[in-house]
């Protein structure tokens, strides 16, 4: 009788589980969206809303508050707290009876992010991911942070729960102060637009950078250190600008020492989003599109800057690692992969010795000292990070032995380990296609192109413009944020925009195809049409006629992203110059002065409008190429000419004014434009060159 009993309880206890999770995933409302980082969290105990009307109206016809959770598929905390909290039943029934919960994919709503970030950034001092916050059912923002153990979020959500059937009023009060706090923090002080813009800006800004300077280890003096690919890249600028050889062999030594140190692949290539220490020995080990694409253009600038050939093999490596692992089939790029496998972070990466000697057999004892197994390579609990000891030359050298055998050597052992780690479960890919960052992609391409002279690259630039324009254009000017499992969804932001129309640029000053100038010019004018405030100056993120929750953002602040307006108002800047619009020219510097107050305090939150600066500041060109063999001059102009000029090349007549009144003759003429005045144009391409030199030298 009692096994029988007790037979049934088991019996009735497993059907009420099973009917208990049936109905918590019929009231998680994620299984059928698209995005990775929701799909992670489908089938979670927790009733999740994605973003939208549906959970908006629930929170205010329930009168209850509204937790807003932010991550994204990558994110090695993100997926800590959501086996801490998220899955767990006791967090769930807490959530569930209490708040409205939504959970919101940071890459498909930046829009979104970026608004309760600000509000995480004035409650704690700090924001990152995940973002947790807890709202008013009308959106407002109450309370919130980041990543919180299971513990204290229990104990913070019945207190809020309790505080707001307690004191409403005093609640609304709270929120409506944050809510202008936020709309006050994004607001731009008026500027006088009839001032000048002067270098010596940008002269004690980098005073005050380079106290942060690590200059043994490269980047800033403290952990943890992202890669930052806008700051080095402008830093670089500044350092030919002014002659700075300090300025330039910090930057030297940071770009060395990331590809030297274990945020780098040296097995498959391409960079982990950024270092844990100030070695750049320990990874985060996720890697995004956006990094690579960027840090491909920056090792290539700096490669035509030095000649420096492993710089321009970094860019390769991590184009190949791009190629293998986050290339999509329409050509478009995925997203990231994850930082975690199988719940380990880092797990895909990191290698046992025995496993080592497993595969290396009599090559293990020169493998172990090449990358430093047990040594500096250990991390945490006998797993050890590839980090090479020295470059092969320099290692070869030590042993008194052949480079080229070594390097044969080591590529072999290389090959045999990528092949052992490809065999293992696979870091989760996020298989968005983002607007932005493919257009990113474009001009890494572009700029791999420039620096390597293989047409391959260029082709593959314009392969990604292909698959923007057929899957992501919505044929009226308007294109979409992104491409997931074959569905084009959410209007594109403004960095959207302005990304692909910088790759448009990039793409028609690499080769000369005038539609591509033609594309740039309709993305700036779409984007001044739908985004530009004229009382401030900026281009707001979402479009002037969205009315998004409770405050509108310009993005303004330059990150490991550089800002969509800094990137906006090199574009309008440069394609002015390019096409003779005198009024573009003065709104990309009206734009700049939105900022001067930041930039001479906090450069390195501004680093590409003190890219944007030294153009408007020091002499820049536009040299027009006009004739048969205009292309063959361009490109001799291109290799020398980095940072000073954009180079355009003609064969023939177009219906552009920069290209009114020029002679087109079987050796092409070079006309120097400066000031939207061109001088009298000159065969030579050395003569182009000293007349740069001798006019930056002029101005230092």
């Amino acid at each position: 009788m009692l096994l029988s009993t007790l037979f049934c309880f088991s019996y009735y206890s497993c059907i009420l589980l099973m009917l208990t999770n049936g109905i918590n995933q019929m009231m998680n409302k994620l299984k059928n969206c698209t995005s990775p980082y929701l799909l992670q969290h489908a089938n979670n105990p927790v009733h999740w809303f994605p973003w939208g009307d549906e959970a908006l109206a629930k929170a205010k016809a329930e009168n209850k508050l509204i937790i807003i959770s932010i991550g994204y598929s990558a994110c090695h905390w993100c997926h800590v707290m959501e086996h801490e909290s998220f899955e767990d039943e006791a967090v769930a029934d807490i959530m569930n009876a209490h708040f409205v919960s939504i959970k919101i994919d940071r890459e498909e709503r930046p829009d979104i992010d970026m608004l309760y970030m600000s509000a995480v950034q004035i409650l704690t001092g700090r924001g990152g991911w995940p973002l947790n916050v807890i709202a008013l059912p009308d959106g407002r923002p109450l309370w919130g942070g980041t990543y919180f153990p299971q513990k204290q979020w229990k104990d913070a959500l019945l207190q809020l729960s309790e505080y707001y059937k307690r004191d409403e009023k005093q609640c609304l009060q709270y929120a409506s102060e944050l809510s202008s706090a936020v709309t006050k923090m994004n607001e731009l002080v008026r500027i006088d637009y009839d001032s000048e813009l002067s270098p010596e800006v940008l002269h004690k800004s980098y005073s005050v950078w380079e106290r942060q300077f690590d200059n043994v280890y490269g980047g800033p003096d403290k952990a943890p250190k992202f890669a930052l690919p806008c700051s080095y890249n402008y830093l670089l600028q500044y350092s030919l600008a002014f002659d700075n050889n300090a300025c330039r062999e910090h930057v030297l030594l940071t770009l060395n020492k990331m590809a030297a140190g274990g945020i780098y692949d040296h097995l498959g290539g391409g960079f982990a989003r950024y270092s844990t220490d100030i070695f750049w020995k320990v990874p985060h080990f996720e890697k995004m599109l956006y990094d690579n694409a960027q840090l491909v253009s920056l090792y290539c600038k700096a490669f035509m800057v030095t000649k420096e050939l492993q710089l321009l093999h970094v860019a390769e490596d991590i184009i190949r690692f791009v190629m293998r692992e986050l290339r999509a089939n329409k050509e478009g790029y995925f997203a990231a992969l994850d930082a975690d496998t199988e719940g380990a972070e880092g797990k895909y990466y990191v290698w046992q010795e025995e496993e080592l000697k497993e595969l290396c057999g009599d090559k293990y004892d020169m493998v172990r000292e090449y990358y430093q197994v047990g040594g500096l390579g250990h991390w945490e609990h006998g797993n050890n990070i590839l980090i090479p000891v020295a470059s092969i030359n320099d290692f070869a050298a030590q042993k008194n032995a052949d480079a080229a055998a070594y390097k044969s050597m080591i590529s072999t052992i290389n090959e045999k380990l990528l092949a052992r780690r490809e065999s293992r479960v696979r870091p989760g890919l996020d298989d968005k296609q983002i607007l932005a960052w493919n257009a990113m992609m474009i001009s890494a391409f572009v700029d791999a192109y420039m620096a390597s002279g293989n047409l391959s690259y260029y082709l593959l630039a314009e392969s990604g413009a292909a698959f923007i324009e057929k899957e992501l254009a919505q044929g009226d000017g308007r294109y979409y944020h992104q491409y997931t499992k074959g569905v084009a969804a959410i209007n594109a932001f403004h960095d959207d925009y302005a990304f692909y129309a910088k790759a448009c640029l990039d793409l028609f000053t690499a080769h000369y195809n005038f539609s591509f100038l033609e594309k740039c010019v309709s993305l700036i004018e779409y984007g001044i049409e739908q985004f530009f405030d004229v009382e401030t100056n900026s281009f707001y993120f979402t479009p002037l006629s969205e009315n998004i929750l409770f405050s509108k953002k310009p993005e303004m602040q330059d990150n490991v992203i550089p800002a969509s307006n800094s990137v906006m108002a090199q574009v309008i800047f440069q394609c002015g110059l390019i096409t003779g619009n005198a009024q573009w020219i003065d709104l990309s510097k009206r734009m700049l002065l939105n900022v001067q107050p930041e930039i001479e305090k906090w450069g390195s939150a501004y680093s590409n409008w003190c890219s944007l600066q030294l153009m408007l500041t020091q002499p820049y060109y536009v040299l027009v190429v006009c004739g048969e063999n205009a292309n063959e001059k361009a490109e001799l102009l291109r290799k020398s000419t980095t940072y000073k000029a954009i180079v355009i090349a003609a064969t023939e007549q177009h219906d552009f004014p920069f290209l009114e009144d020029k002679l087109f003759a079987p050796d092409a003429w070079i006309y120097p434009c400066t000031k939207q005045a061109c001088m009298h144009p000159v065969a030579s391409v050395d003569e182009v060159l000293l007349l740069l030199k001798q006019d930056n030298a002029s101005s230092s």
